[in-house]
């Protein structure tokens, strides 16, 4: 297993240890108390980060275990470093400008369930099992589609990094949101 791999499964065993930590004994209100009705509650992050690794996770466990069929989009050569190049920098902790995400990972409205951690938490052991599993996959070489949109392609590496990186800003986020005044304590 490269290092970079095992560095992205560190990332992501990370992610999980600050949410168990920091999220995993709050209370539903907690969990559910917004800021501003534009503003996300901290189920909410953790909903949207449930949805969209979710649909990441079904094409890993799918690549890792050789049933996936490459498309049309999958096969141009210049898409995959692209549109890969892109996701990985949207997602970045460095990145100081905040993405729009797509509105299929648009979070619950109003009441997250009181185990939206526990999803999270339970993907995130998925995803870091699957990236375990697939250590000797060319990952790079590897290309798959977005669960998005299916011209949007990338390496199953850059897919891992997408995952490993997105988690971290929006437990800032969601850790921001307990330092407001009004947070119930």
């Amino acid at each position: 297993m490269n290092t970079e791999l095992q560095n992205l499964i560190a990332g992501v065993e990370s992610n999980s240890a600050e949410a168990r930590e920091k999220f995993g004994l709050l209370s539903n209100e907690q969990l559910n108390w917004k800021p501003s009705a534009e503003r996300w509650s901290i189920g909410q992050c953790f909903d949207h980060l449930v949805v969209a690794h979710h649909g990441m996770l079904s094409k890993f466990e799918s690549m890792a275990e050789g049933k996936h069929k490459t498309t049309f989009f999958e096969r141009l050569p210049f898409f995959p470093k692209f549109f890969g190049n892109f996701l990985v920098k949207a997602v970045s902790p460095e990145n100081p400008k905040k993405t729009k995400n797509p509105g299929i990972f648009d979070p619950q409205k109003s009441d997250v369930s009181p185990d939206i951690v526990v999803k999270f938490l339970e993907d995130q052991e998925k995803i870091a099992a699957v990236m375990r599993a697939s250590g000797n996959i060319d990952l790079e070489k590897t290309i798959m589609t977005s669960p998005v949109a299916s011209f949007v392609t990338y390496s199953m590496l850059d897919g891992y990094r997408v995952v490993a990186y997105h988690g971290k800003p929006h437990l800032l986020q969601a850790e921001r949101v307990t330092q407001l005044e009004g947070f119930p304590k």
